[in-house]
């Protein structure tokens, strides 16, 4: 696996130039100006908030067993994150006047300005909440939930790097170290075979400690995907295949040997995403200084079931400031197989949604995308070959296995920006997303709620011969 950068670097189309027959279409410009569009400063105002929250309150009445019972989520005025990445530390005299005045029985959160509350009719309470004009959202706790299904095909090959042009991508590129990749996720095998090496130190930010550990698969089969070394004699190799620096940020409490709690905490997932952008979530002390300068990109593999027309507020406005600081954020779609909602976080106006595609490009059964607000970004591989294998991937205690779920495709999707990253570090955040979307395959043409902009084609990005885009 040999770089020939220099060489074919003469080769590479201008970035924001015509990359595909598609570039120079005026549908798809507008269409990527309006993905921009949506992640501005306008986005998340008090309204939409309020908007998410009333959605909630009204999933919640309907599909009550979604929910955390006896628990809502509270988020303030001038509070959250936002705030806390400004030192507006004067917001919380006003969170502690709305919690006297409501009598809220808040619980630890790992997000400063957001509380999660103890109430006996969550519903009641939120809708007590947001009338008051100090309260910028209020709705009872969503369950969050991994997107991998298990399958039997453990010793599968690796079709979708080859059958989606990675190696043709490895030609150009393979990763940088300077480039850094968080993955929020339940947990992680830091210790096996084909991942230490790849692993700067993480932080749990349940446990509110550096063990990231677990054994449950989820979070080790996305890290190698993501970036499994290479050339190392053993396992497979993950799409950055050498270089790019992972971070494992854990979001669940352990409940037993081997296992991992499915209560995943909403709060949890907006402090790692703050944390990995450089933003310190929850004030001084409370834990390790976030990293100067912030992550490149961070990949969550989770999301709310079912999916949702509205996105959720307090990890909304998290992904919101790391998007302001250079951050790209790509999320799983959600494996509900829906076709009239994304799950959250991944509908947020700032997230890179990322559904899944078999070996064949057609979208997977599972893969959630809205053919009329909320279309997908992207797709990559996250489903099965034509023999029905799924992706193949690290296991913890040095095993490997296959699991197929947007939860793969996303790593995979995050891994193609790493490698961009990796080959031109000048290009600023939205350049590299324009780039990502310019070069998809769009098996149909043209810009389709149930594609987005397309497959990755990493191949195609990085300005070699594709044989993703064919």
């Amino acid at each position: 696996m040999r770089r020939f950068g220099l060489l074919l670097a003469l080769l590479v189309p201008p970035l924001l130039a015509a990359c595909s027959e598609f570039g120079s279409d005026a549908h798809l410009d507008a269409k990527i100006t309006a993905a921009f569009e949506r992640c501005d400063d306008g986005a998340l105002s008090p309204a939409d908030a309020r908007a998410a929250s009333q959605a909630w309150i009204e999933a919640a009445r309907a599909h009550p067993e979604d929910f955390e019972a006896g628990s809502l989520l509270v988020g303030y005025q001038n509070g959250g994150i936002a705030s806390a990445a400004r030192g507006a530390d004067r917001a919380a005299a006003r969170v502690a006047a709305v919690r006297r005045d409501h009598g809220l029985n808040a619980r630890a959160s790992e997000v400063r300005g957001v509380d999660r509350v103890r109430a006996r009719d969550p519903i009641a309470t939120a809708t007590r909440l947001l009338r008051d004009p100090r309260v910028r959202y209020a709705h009872p706790e969503p369950k969050l939930r991994t997107f991998g299904e298990p399958n039997d095909a453990y010793y599968a090959q690796q079709w979708s790097l080859p059958t989606f042009g990675v190696d043709r991508a490895w030609e150009v590129q393979t990763g940088d170290a300077a480039v850094r990749v968080a993955i929020i996720d339940v947990g992680f095998d830091v210790t096996h075979e084909d991942l230490h090496s790849r692993f700067d130190p993480g932080w749990d930010f349940v446990g509110n400690d550096a063990d990231v550990s677990t054994g449950d698969a989820h979070g080790t089969h996305v890290a190698g995907i993501l970036g499994a070394a290479s050339d190392n004699a053993l396992g497979i190799a993950g799409v950055a295949a050498t270089g790019v620096r992972m971070v494992p940020l854990k979001i669940a409490e352990e409940v037993g040997p081997g296992m991992v709690a499915q209560e995943l905490s909403a709060t949890a997932v907006a402090a790692a995403v703050a944390w990995a952008s450089g933003v310190d979530p929850d004030g001084p002390d409370q834990g390790p200084p976030p990293p100067d300068p912030p992550v490149d990109v961070i990949s969550i593999s989770l999301g709310t079931v079912p999916p949702s027309a509205k996105g959720l507020p307090v990890i909304d406005e998290a992904v919101l400031e790391a998007r302001r600081r250079g951050v790209l954020v790509f999320a799983a779609s959600g494996n509900s197989g829906s076709r009239t909602a994304v799950s959250a976080p991944a509908n947020g106006p700032c997230a890179i949604a990322v559904g899944s595609v078999d070996e064949d490009r057609g979208v997977s059964a599972f893969s959630n995308y809205d053919r009329d607000t909320r279309q997908v970004d992207l797709v990559a591989p996250g489903g099965r070959s034509a023999g029905g294998a799924g992706i193949l991937s690290t296991f913890p205690a040095d095993r490997y296995g296959s699991l197929t779920g947007t939860s793969m495709a996303t790593p995979f999707a995050a891994a193609g920006a790493a490698l961009l990253i990796s080959e031109h570090p000048e290009l600023r955040h939205d350049e590299v997303l324009d780039q990502l979307f310019r070069t998809a395959e769009r098996p149909r043409n043209h810009v389709d709620p149930a594609y987005g902009f397309g497959i990755v084609c990493v191949d195609a990005a990085l300005g070699a011969a594709t044989r993703c885009g064919r």
